[in-house]
């Protein structure tokens, strides 16, 4: 995303999502200008752009270069860790190398080859050699500990391959219980490859299964009366239950693959790629696509077909999360330009890696959807058939709760955009509660009424939630306050059918306006709805608390509902109020000793004479 225009950074950033992951900065020839992770990706990258003090050579130029922006969302800080890392060894960025220690992070090796395997610490990729890898582990302290652990609890050798054979007696670890000294015959290769089966279910976090085993063995021993056998299988349940979960296996599939992960947001579809080679990411690449009305199966096989067919770097593996349109056809169709077979496959959305791709790709989609909104203005104004284009856009929602504390909501959209600053309130005054026509008529005749006002332009186009009645009742408030200004209605679709889900209603025409399902202009009308149904719900929401309090504060002798305003502005709620000494009520205007003490045992519950 180009984010050389300012106006377009600050709406970039603030749709960035709050959420741990990776960001890539690009120059504008794509060079990588620096990798970093974040806990909070938006909070992150706006520390980049205010006078945060950060005083890192590179940021100062930043201005200068920066031309792209790219997010990865991940499911927790560490796995942004570990992702950066490998990005880094991957991208090589400019700011990144003489600020990042280029050496892999550690991996826990197992021989399995060997007649007594042990653990071994290693860095760099796991190898196809017959042994098993878990990690990658970012601590080395928590590396250590775990290893410790297994070594305490499965008592599995810690010697090299030389020292075992060339040992004659027991080492201090066999004599402090730590190791059954398989160097000098006092375990079976049979029960110690039990052990190391016991070792490696551990790590692969199958706890459940490894400890109802476990406690059956604690039980035999017991029950052959082998204490000394039984309390180390005590030992080990207990262990099992503190130690928290390590990381799985990451080695199980050393499968080359390509993970994608797709999302639509309007009319634009986002797919992220996650590069998996030799059991590591490797690399997450994004592409966005503009496609209304195209369906999903049909434009991933599109994009596997072209993607691969232009980088010509065929996995032996591509996992999606639901199978493309023609998937026999497209798997012979790479196979046959890889010169090797290319299988697709359906991944499960319990898989890390599958969720990753799915989180980015949904991110990619959400905020390009929201960068081009012109686009979708002027798709908008063809549809209606406007004279100029709706760079102002207004829609109005009605909320209330059996008719009670009712509001309505004027949400503005400018330039296709939320203009919040213009967001307005209207406490119904004369409209019955439940009635919404004549709250819609009430509140868009208070609106006309300021007409020219600062913060009160006209708008280009009205937009009314809800169906044929209330927009009929908005079109006979701007008859009656001599207004003319273009109408229209949008209303959830609530039968099924091939219809779209939201029907636009137009005066004077008596069917709904056929919208395609994820063109620009539904979509941009669907944002402004939602967004002014959130509205005017959440301002429901204060008014009905605010009456509540205001109810309980009203119910104490001597504290009327202006009073019980006073109160409400000057401490905000009934926990502060409680927590409020008599001093500080007598602050407020009107409140004495005797009310003061009123009110303090009033919220107390105290049911004593308040006086």
């Amino acid at each position: 995303m180009d984010v050389r225009d300012p106006a377009r950074l600050k709406e970039y950033l603030s749709g960035v999502p709050k959420a741990p992951g990776v960001y890539i900065m690009r120059d504008a020839q794509g060079v990588v200008l620096y990798v970093g992770k974040a806990i909070d990706l938006r909070n992150r990258l706006r520390s980049y752009f205010t006078s945060s003090g950060d005083d890192r050579p590179f940021v100062s130029r930043l201005p200068q270069e920066l031309a792209d922006l790219e997010v990865v969302v991940t499911s927790s800080e560490r796995e942004a860790l570990i992702l950066e890392n490998n990005l880094i060894t991957e991208l090589s960025p400019k700011y990144n190398v003489n600020l990042k220690d280029d050496s892999s992070y550690a991996l826990i090796r197992i021989d399995m080859t060997h007649e007594f395997p042990r653990l071994e610490k290693v860095r760099g990729l796991p190898r196809e050699d017959g042994a098993l890898y878990f990690g990658p582990y970012d601590s080395a302290r928590a590396l250590r500990s775990l290893m410790s652990f297994i070594q305490r609890h499965f008592q599995l050798r810690t010697c090299t391959d030389r020292t075992l054979t060339s040992r004659r007696r027991a080492c201090l670890y066999a004599h402090m219980g730590r190791c059954d000294a398989p160097c000098v015959g006092g375990i079976s290769s049979q029960e110690y490859a039990r052990k190391v089966e016991e070792a490696v279910r551990f790590l692969r976090g199958e706890h459940g299964t490894l400890r109802e085993e476990v406690t059956a063995r604690m039980e035999e021993a017991s029950e052959a009366l082998e204490f000394e056998k039984a309390a180390r299988y005590r030992d080990l349940l207990f262990a099992l239950d503190k130690m928290a979960e390590p990381q799985g296996a990451v080695t199980d599939d050393f499968t080359p693959r390509d993970v994608i992960g797709v999302a639509r947001s309007g009319w634009f579809v986002a797919f992220a790629q996650v590069v998996v080679r030799d059991g590591a990411v490797r690399m997450v690449r994004q592409h966005i696509t503009e496609a209304p009305g195209i369906d999903d199966t049909e434009l991933l096989a599109s994009y596997i077909y072209q993607y691969y067919r232009k980088s010509g770097e065929f996995p032996e593996r591509v996992v999606v999360p639901f199978l493309p349109e023609g998937r026999d056809v497209l798997e012979k169709s790479l196979s046959s330009m890889a010169g090797r077979r290319v299988l697709i496959r359906k991944g499960s959305k319990r898989d890390e890696i599958m969720a990753m791709a799915m989180r980015t790709a949904h991110s990619k989609s959400q905020l390009e959807s929201e960068e081009r909104p012109i686009e979708a203005l002027e798709a908008l104004a063809k549809r209606l058939k406007l004279r100029a284009l709706p760079h102002r856009l207004e829609c109005y929602d009605i909320s209330h709760f059996q008719g009670e504390k009712a509001v309505g909501s004027m949400v503005v959209f400018t330039d296709g955009q939320p203009d919040r600053d213009r967001y307005r309130l209207f406490n119904l005054r004369s409209a019955l509660g439940g009635d919404d026509y004549a709250a819609l008529r009430e509140v868009l005749m208070r609106r006309f009424a300021r007409l020219g006002e600062m913060g009160w332009d006209e708008p280009d186009l009205i937009v009314i939630d809800g169906g044929r009645g209330q927009l009929s009742a908005a079109v006979m408030a701007a008859r009656d306050a001599g207004v003319s200004i273009p109408m229209i209605g949008i209303a959830k679709q609530r039968t099924k059918g091939t219809s779209p889900p939201d029907r636009i209603f137009v005066p004077g025409v008596k069917d709904p306006l056929d919208l395609r399902p994820g063109s620009r202009e539904l979509v941009i009308l669907a944002r402004l709805r939602d967004e002014a149904h959130r509205f005017a719900i959440t301002a429901h929401r204060r008014r009905r608390s605010s009456s509540r309090l205001s109810t309980r504060l009203t119910a104490i002798p001597g504290v009327g509902t202006k009073m019980a305003a006073r109160l409400l502005r000057r401490f905000g709620s009934i926990k502060k109020l409680k927590e409020a000494t008599l001093d500080d009520l007598m602050e407020v205007e009107g409140v004495g000793p005797s009310l003061a003490r009123r009110i303090l045992a009033g919220l107390a519950g105290d049911s004593k004479t308040f006086d």
